[in-house]
C-alpha cells in the first residue's frame, strides 16, 4: 500500500507538470509563403535574398518556417552545393512586421551567365497556412554583370609598348574602372546605357583619388586629360569617354572627344593645403581604342 501511494503520488506530480507545461495553440488567420512563385536576380554578387512574406497575425510568434530544394530539370537548372549553397533552411519570423529572407550564396557566380532552381516550404509552425508554397529562382548576369572582371589595356605610353590590367566592377549598378597605370585604390564611376558605359570627364570631375601614391602625395588620374604643361599648368577639356560593348562581351572600344587620344596620370603635392608641385605620367594611347576581355582562370 504504502508503494502504491508513493507510485500514485509520483503520478500526480507528473501530470501537474505536464499541465504546467501545456503548448498555446497558435490561433489566428497569419498566411506564410514566398512573395511569387518566381524570384529573378542577378549575377553580379555573391549572395541573393530570398523574400518569405506573412500576412495576416497569429496568436503565437515566432512564425517557423521550413524550407527545401525541390527538384527542377529546366533550362539552366542549377546543383545545390555546387552552383549554390542555402545558408539555413529554416527561417524565423519574429513578427508581423517581420521581412525575413533565405539568404543564398551563389558558388562562383562570375562563372555562370544563368541560373535557375526551385524552393519549397515543406512545413510552418505558428501560422494558420502556408500561402505560396513554391518559388523558381532565376538568377541571370544582367549586360553589365557580363562585363565585370579584368581587361587587357594595349598600346604604348609616350613611346615605349604598355600593357597593363583594368578591372571593370558593377558598383550599385554603375560601371567602374579600377587599374589605370597600375592603380587600385581609387577608380572611376559612371552610367550604363544601351549597351554602352560612359564616363563623365574633365577637371578632376571623374578622378580616380588616393593618398600618398608612390609617396609624393594625394593623386587624380584624369582621363583624357592632356598633359601637365611645363611641370606647372595643365590642359583639361570636359567631355564624354564612352565604350562600346561589343556583342560577345570580349571588347570595349572607347570614343574619344575632339583633341584627346589617351589617358593621364597626374600627381600632386599638397604639404600646406596647396598645391606645390606637379608630376604627369602618359599619355597611355591605347592599340585601336580597344581593350580585350581576360580569359576566366
Amino acid at each position: 500500500m504504502k508503494l502504491n501511494r508513493i507510485l500514485s503520488a509520483a503520478l500526480a506530480s507528473v501530470c501537474i507538470f505536464a499541465a504546467c507545461q501545456k503548448v498555446e495553440v497558435a490561433s489566428g488567420d497569419a498566411a506564410v509563403g514566398f512573395a511569387s512563385a518566381e524570384f529573378e536576380s542577378g549575377l553580379g554578387t555573391e549572395y541573393i535574398y530570398i523574400p518569405v512574406v506573412t500576412t495576416g497575425t497569429t496568436s503565437v510568434y515566432p512564425i517557423k518556417v521550413t524550407v527545401e530544394v525541390e527538384a527542377y530539370s529546366g533550362d539552366y537548372a542549377a546543383v545545390e552545393d555546387v552552383d549554390y549553397m542555402i545558408t539555413s533552411k529554416e527561417i524565423l519570423v519574429a513578427s508581423a512586421e517581420s521581412k525575413p529572407t533565405i539568404e543564398v550564396k551563389i558558388v562562383n557566380p562570375q562563372d555562370a551567365d544563368e541560373l535557375r532552381f526551385s524552393l519549397k516550404i515543406v512545413s510552418q509552425e505558428n501560422a494558420q497556412k502556408i500561402s505560396q508554397q513554391t518559388v523558381l529562382v532565376k538568377c541571370a548576369k544582367s549586360e553589365l554583370d557580363r562585363i565585370c572582371g579584368n581587361w587587357t589595356a594595349t598600346g604604348y605610353n609616350e613611346t615605349d609598348a604598355y600593357t597593363e590590367t583594368w578591372k571593370i566592377f558593377n558598383e550599385g549598378g554603375a560601371p567602374c574602372i579600377s587599374g589605370m597605370f597600375g592603380e587600385t585604390a581609387g577608380y572611376m564611376s559612371g552610367v550604363f546605357e544601351d549597351g554602352k558605359i560612359i564616363f563623365e570627364i574633365g577637371d578632376v570631375n571623374n578622378a580616380l583619388n588616393a593618398y600618398n601614391f608612390n609617396g609624393i602625395g594625394p593623386h587624380y588620374i584624369v582621363p583624357i586629360a592632356g598633359s601637365f604643361m611645363n611641370g606647372e599648368t595643365s590642359l583639361k577639356r570636359d567631355g564624354q569617354f564612352i565604350g562600346t560593348i561589343s556583342a560577345d562581351y570580349k571588347t570595349i572600344t572607347w570614343t574619344f572627344p575632339d583633341g584627346y587620344d589617351g589617358f593621364v596620370l597626374g600627381l600632386y603635392t599638397y604639404p600646406d593645403g596647396a598645391p606645390t608641385g606637379y608630376y604627369y605620367k602618359g599619355p597611355f594611347v591605347l592599340t585601336d581604342n580597344k581593350i580585350t576581355k581576360q580569359p576566366k582562370k
